[in-house]
C-alpha cells in the first residue's frame, strides 16, 4: 500500500484489454435486452400492453394535490419504468 501520493502508481492496476472485454460483455448484454423488450412489444398483445402502460403510468399528472411524497415518487417511478422500455426498443430498433 502507498504511504503518500507520489508512491501511488494507477498504471500497474489497469489492463486496457481487460477493461475493454468486460465493456463490450456489458454493451453486447445490453443489446440482447433490448432485443428481448423489442420482440415482445412487436406482438400485438405487447404493443397493447405498452399502450396501456403508457396510458396509465405515463400519460398523467405525476402529483396530485394532496399526495404524499411516496405516491408522487411511486407514479415517477412507474413512469421512468415505462420510459427505460421505449428506450431499449429503440436501441434495438437502430442496432
Amino acid at each position: 500500500m502507498a504511504d503518500n501520493w507520489d508512491d501511488l502508481d494507477t498504471t500497474e492496476d489497469i489492463d486496457i484489454e481487460e477493461k475493454a472485454k468486460v465493456q463490450n460483455e456489458v454493451y453486447d448484454k445490453k443489446i440482447a435486452y433490448d432485443k428481448i423488450f423489442l420482440n415482445c412489444a412487436n406482438t400485438p398483445e405487447g404493443e397493447l400492453m405498452i399502450k396501456t402502460l403508457r396510458e396509465r403510468f405515463v400519460n398523467r399528472v405525476i402529483y396530485q394535490r394532496g399526495s404524499t411524497l411516496e405516491e408522487t415518487a411511486y407514479r415517477q417511478g412507474m413512469a421512468d419504468l415505462i420510459s427505460m422500455i421505449d428506450k431499449c426498443v429503440d436501441d434495438a430498433l437502430t442496432k
